[in-house]
């Protein structure tokens, strides 16, 4: 979680509700980051984070991260697609305790992004940003297969 203190003391904010929308957070006026505590994974863990990024900021414009669990157990996480980075439960389930082979990629794939607002910007069309999405994910199931 997140540790912030503002006039008011201190308070911790889970991960998935800091982002509030496109460069918003749950800060409060007054408030600053004094911790960020991130749990350590099981020895076995394979992560890996991948992006297409615009060029003079580096910010992603779409980035895909995965985390794959000893047990098979996997995280799929998107940044730069939405408002807010999040994690895609149905591109997990599609993927999750089952050997990462062609298949698979090919389930998590298609089930990724599904119901989700994709932004577009004078950076990428919301169809180009969706497509990069994808090439990501697939990329980063390949790299902790």
């Amino acid at each position: 979680g997140i540790e912030v203190q503002g006039k008011n003391g201190k308070r911790r904010i889970k991960a998935t509700d800091f982002f509030t929308g496109l460069f918003s957070t749950a800060l409060q006026e007054n408030e600053i980051i004094i911790a960020v505590r991130i749990p350590v994974p099981a020895e076995g863990t394979k992560t890996t984070y991948q992006k297409f990024s615009q060029p003079a900021s580096r910010f992603a414009i779409a980035g895909c991260a995965v985390m794959r669990f000893p047990d098979g157990k996997i995280n799929i996480s998107f940044t730069g697609v939405g408002d807010t980075p999040f994690r895609d439960t149905g591109a997990e389930n599609a993927v999750s305790e089952k050997n990462i082979n062609n298949d698979s990629i090919a389930a998590a794939v298609n089930s990724a992004l599904s119901g989700v607002n994709i932004l577009s910007d004078h950076f990428a069309s919301e169809e180009y940003r969706r497509h990069l999405a994808k090439v990501y994910l697939k990329k980063a199931l390949q790299a902790v297969a």
